[in-house]
C-alpha cells in the first residue's frame, strides 16, 4: 500500500517533476488501477471469512480489466496469493455473511463428494486457477472433500453442516465456532 500512496502523491504533484510522457501516463495507469480494484481488495483482506470470495472477485475484475499490460502484471503476482481459493481454505467462506444460503448449501455439497487421497495433508497448497475461465466460477467450484479439514485443523464442530445453511445460526455447535457460519443477510 505504501507504494501506492507514493503513486498518489507524485502524481499529484507530478506538475512539479519532470515527468516524461511515458512516465506520467504509466503513474495514471496504476493510480487508475489502484482505485478501481486494488483498494478494495486491500480493505478487505482483513476480512479472513470474506477472503475466498473477494480473491475470486479480484480476479474476475482483473480478467475483465481494459488495461492489458496492468491485468498481465498483476495477475502474475495475484497467482502467487491464491491460498483462500485452495480447497483447503476455501471452506471459510461458509462464515461469510455476504455468501448466500445457496451457495454454503453448495459447497458443503461438494465437500461431501469422496476425496481421491492423493493430496499431500502437509501444507496448503496454491488454487491453481486459470484465468481465462474464471469469469464463470463460485468459491463452490474450489470446494472439495479435503476443504472440511478446515475444522479438524482448527479443532472446530463441523456437525451443523448436516443442515441446511439457514438452521446454522440457532446450533450449539455453530456457536461453539466463535464468529463461525452465519446466515447471508437477506439471501
Amino acid at each position: 500500500m505504501a507504494k501506492v500512496i507514493y503513486s498518489f502523491k507524485v502524481w499529484l504533484f507530478r506538475r512539479q517533476f519532470r515527468l516524461t510522457v511515458r512516465e506520467e501516463s504509466g503513474l495514471r495507469d496504476i493510480c487508475v488501477f489502484a482505485v478501481r480494484l486494488y483498494l478494495k481488495a486491500w480493505l478487505t483482506a482483513p476480512l479472513t471469512a470474506a477472503a475466498p470470495k473477494s480473491d475470486l472477485e479480484l480476479m474476475k475484475a482483473l480478467a475483465a480489466y481494459p488495461n492489458r499490460v496492468i491485468r498481465k502484471a498483476a495477475r502474475a503476482k495475484l497467482a502467487k496469493h491464491l491460498w483462500y481459493l485452495s480447497e483447503d481454505l476455501v471452506g471459510l467462506a461458509l462464515f461469510d455473511r455476504a455468501v448466500p444460503f445457496a451457495t454454503k448449501a453448495l459447497m458443503v455439497s461438494a465437500m461431501e463428494v469422496e476425496a481421491d487421497g492423493s493430496e499431500d495433508d502437509r501444507q496448503i497448497p496454491r488454487a491453481q486457477v486459470e484465468f481465462a475461465s474464471v469469469i464463470g466460477k463460485t468459491v463452490v467450484d474450489f470446494a472439495t472433500a479435503n476443504s472440511r479439514r478446515i475444522f479438524e485443523r482448527l479443532n472446530l464442530p463441523s456437525g451443523f453442516l448436516d443442515v441446511a445453511p439457514e438452521e446454522w445460526e440457532d446450533r450449539e455447535d455453530q456457536e461453539s465456532c466463535g464468529d463461525g457460519p452465519v446466515p447471508a443477510r437477506g439471501k
